[in-house]
């Protein structure tokens, strides 16, 4: 059973107001499909993060996630289209429609935003997929590894295993929070020395404008060589 407080809460906070008892009870009576056993609830329940934009109606998505559910179950685009909205397709079928004419209905809402985006998150990572091939191929060249007749065969089949069994390389971050000391000896001089360029100009009765632009850069004596 789905239970009411379980399904509101597991939906973002602009979406919890539109859950009602009689919401509730229409998915258990969902569930209740032989063919969905669990599995319906399971995955109304699991992929309420695709309702965080606020884009789709909650209505949308539990219709969305009954036809990817029967979808994960082998059934074909039309049939789960038409369990999932029988009373359109059977408006279709009363237009004397057949099932190659309404197979167009059933392919864009297979293409429909939120239909996609909840079957992305039933999707398994590749590399978690194909774990087991994975192993049997490294399985088949550890055997060329040790028992190729061929160096070259054997060397090839060692570097392609040292390449795929290698630690994962560990990212180093090298913050260098090192600032030379002359550098802050040199800032120190030019602050001093702006401070007492504004004071000589305030002395000398200088304008604000000069007095506010006065340059931070360090004072430079020129020296002169008297033959």
């Amino acid at each position: 059973m789905i239970e009411f407080e379980t399904f509101r809460d597991l939906l973002p906070k602009n979406h919890r107001s539109m859950v009602s008892q009689e919401l509730v009870d229409r998915l258990n009576e969902w569930d209740k499909d032989p063919k969905l056993v669990d599995s319906y609830r399971e995955n109304l329940l699991s992929y309420t993060s695709v309702m965080k934009d606020g884009k789709y109606k909650l209505e949308d998505y539990v219709y969305a996630v009954k036809y990817v559910s029967y979808k994960l179950l082998g059934s074909t685009d039309i049939d789960a289209y038409a369990i999932t909205f029988p009373d359109r397709y059977q408006r279709l079928i009363d237009e004397g429609l057949d099932r190659d004419r309404i197979s167009p209905y059933a392919a864009a809402y297979k293409k429909n935003k939120l239909v996609n985006a909840i079957m992305e998150q039933t999707l398994v990572p590749s590399h978690v997929l194909n774990a087991p091939l994975h192993q049997q191929a490294l399985n088949e060249l550890a055997q060329i590894m040790v028992y190729s007749k061929s160096d070259i065969a054997r060397v090839n089949a060692a570097t392609s295993i040292l390449a795929n069994t290698k630690q994962p390389e560990k990212v180093k971050i090298e913050l260098d929070l090192g600032v030379s000391t002359s550098v802050v000896e040199d800032y120190e001089v030019a602050m001093n020395a702006m401070v007492q360029k504004q004071l000589e100009l305030i002395a000398a009765g200088g304008d604000l404008k000069a007095i506010a632009n006065a340059s931070i850069k360090p004072k430079v004596i020129d020296t002169e060589v008297v033959e």
